[in-house]
């Protein structure tokens, strides 16, 4: 889970700017983090593999 803060479509790429901090509640911050946070390789992923679909489609 991540919240999009901004994007900008190249010709040939995509920048974007996600903050991850949403996964974590007010205990995290100050315990341990648990196991429930997706890591960023995962999240590239699902955004990399809905992007691929949606370029493909056209």
């Amino acid at each position: 889970m991540y919240d999009l803060l901004a994007f900008s479509i190249m010709s040939n790429h995509v920048h974007v700017v996600i903050d991850t901090s949403i996964q974590l509640s007010e205990d995290d911050l100050i315990n341990e983090v648990t196991e429930n946070i997706t890591s960023l390789d995962v999240i590239l992923k699902r955004i990399k593999a809905l992007s691929h679909d949606i370029a493909t489609r056209f």
